[in-house]
């Protein structure tokens, strides 16, 4: 079997595209476009097909030179992931664990966490660095909620279950208004009304399963997310979170993170910072799992508990150290071509 070069694919794809632009210009001529839409993909689904396909062998080349390059720091990262995904399993062998509740929102955190993390190995080992910073603010939040569910008891942890009750009410009621609802309760009103019932006005609001804890510790009764924050005041994420904040929305410095090393925007792959995204990323993670298990220990206090805790501390930074120490030495990363 014949295999393309770089430049018979480049020059396939430009001839593809080529006769594309020709016949989008003929169709759009006079402003006929609508009405020629369905004529003309049917004209050019040969050259769209092919242009695609070229599209996706450019991209399996770039993913391919990535994965060669930076095979060391994948390798760290997935070294990271098995530590902790062997630690809990040894975890959950324990006969003593938490409440009910506490237990269930502990297990849900610990997933998304982890499910986080390898999402950002997977958007960086197809080289979309923006997608992967943009999971750094995830990891942020689920351990600003571990650490503040790790402040109350098995209270607080029911409130922050139950809280998605009244999200999936809210939502509801924006979307269809008083119609449409197979929730609890007549109609998501009835429903909302009786978690404020149960839990208190203040509950039914964006971030009230933590009104009980800011209305003791900062005289909050209807917390902003701002208010959750200062319950455990983390700041050494800030930078991080600040720029995950941007490429998560349309703001314009978010755009500023897509030009590539010519100057230009570039909505492709890019091998730029993999080094230093995986190394800032696995600092998050080891943050995140950090609060998951003083939320454990809040409730359960074993040897075996401090002994996993302190294990992974002490792995996950020296594996963030290790990307930091190749990024450093190696120099700036290049940009894939």
């Amino acid at each position: 079997m014949d295999v393309e070069t770089n430049d018979t694919l480049l020059l396939n794809y430009r001839d593809s595209v080529t006769k594309i632009e020709r016949a989008v210009r003929r169709a759009t001529s006079g402003g006929a476009g609508m009405d020629r839409a369905e004529e003309l993909y049917l004209q050019l689904e040969n050259q769209i097909v092919e242009a695609a396909r070229i599209r996706s062998a450019q991209r399996t080349r770039i993913e391919a030179d990535i994965q060669q390059r930076e095979s060391d720091s994948f390798a760290c990262i997935d070294i990271a992931l098995e530590l902790v995904l062997t630690s809990f399993r040894i975890l959950d062998e324990c006969n003593e664990k938490p409440p009910p509740n506490v237990h269930y929102v502990f297990s849900g955190l610990l997933v998304r966490t982890i499910q986080v993390f390898n999402e950002i190995g997977a958007l960086m080992r197809a080289g979309y660095g923006v997608g992967a910073r943009s999971r750094w603010r995830t990891l942020s939040e689920i351990r600003t909620v571990a650490g503040v569910l790790a402040l109350g008891g098995e209270r607080e942890a029911l409130r922050y279950k139950e809280h998605r009750g009244y999200l999936v009410a809210r939502d509801s009621l924006k979307l269809y208004g008083s119609a449409d609802w197979d929730g609890p309760g007549r109609s998501a009103q009835t429903f909302i009304n009786a978690l404020s019932r149960r839990f208190g006005e203040s509950f039914c609001t964006n971030y009230g399963w933590a009104a009980g804890l800011t209305r003791r510790r900062l005289g909050v009764k209807r917390p902003s997310w701002r208010d959750v924050e200062r319950l455990i005041e983390v700041s050494e994420h800030k930078e991080r979170v600040l720029l995950a904040h941007h490429a998560v929305h349309g703001d314009s410095v978010g755009l500023l993170q897509l030009v590539d090393a010519s100057g230009t925007f570039n909505a492709g792959p890019s091998a730029i910072d993999v080094r230093a995204t995986l190394a800032d990323a696995t600092y998050l993670f080891r943050q995140s799992i950090n609060a998951l298990l003083d939320l454990w220990r809040t409730h359960v206090e074993t040897p075996r508990v401090q002994a996993i805790q302190l294990l992974l501390d002490e792995s996950l930074l020296s594996v963030t150290n290790e990307l930091l120490f190749v990024y450093q030495t190696r120099g700036p990363d290049e940009q894939a071509t």
